[in-house]
């Protein structure tokens, strides 16, 4: 190497300038539309762009396995510097490179993570077991004649809810939907009626 040579800066350099090209407003967007809450935090929301898959993104075209033998040095030189520009340009957007669980390999993603929020014109509550599978199945089958009528007046006092079903953990308060006392909690959603003129 020639002294003050730097192979993998001369690469990041190349690949940041190419992938700030992209319309990083429309993948944005794209996660925006594809929120939904966290599987493994629900006060969070997450979504997620498809950008493409290793062999169309990635400079080299390919996948990494153990036995892989067909890479070679300089595919490990430009996906490695392709892979830190595309994660630093993510990141100066509020997005980060990863994909959804369960989803393959080769697929490449970009996502966004935010604090959760009621959709637009949807209040949240935060509802006992009762009264989630009420709206989710509409089955009272499981309760007393008490529990029954307790969810059936806060379900028509709360009106139009659907069951978002994010799983809120134990909590100490009562169910803000039938009153029942602490227990595991989960969330609800009701639209908000709009006022009459």
């Amino acid at each position: 190497m020639f002294p003050g040579f730097n192979l993998h800066q001369i690469l990041y350099k190349k690949y940041h300038a190419e992938i700030s090209q992209w319309d990083w407003e429309a993948i944005e967007r794209r996660c925006k539309q594809d929120l939904k809450t966290d599987p493994d935090d629900c006060d969070k929301q997450v979504g997620y762009a498809w950008i493409g898959t290793v062999f169309g993104v990635m400079p080299s075209g390919k996948f990494y396995m153990p036995w892989t033998t067909n890479q070679t040095s300089s595919d490990e030189h430009r996906d490695c510097a392709f892979r830190a520009a595309l994660e630093d340009i993510a990141e100066s957007h509020d997005l980060f490179v990863g994909g959804p669980d369960g989803v393959a390999g080769d697929d490449v993603f970009v996502g966004m993570s935010q604090t959760y929020a009621a959709p637009e014109g949807w209040l949240e509550y935060s509802v006992c077991g009762n009264c989630l599978i009420a709206v989710a199945n509409d089955d009272y089958s499981g309760m007393d004649d008490d529990e029954e009528r307790a969810v059936k007046a806060g379900l028509d006092s709360i009106g139009e809810a659907v069951a978002d079903g994010a799983d809120l953990g134990f909590k100490w308060y009562e169910c803000e939907c039938c009153g029942a006392k602490a227990g595991d909690r989960y969330r609800l959603l009701a639209r908000v009626e709009e006022a009459l003129p």
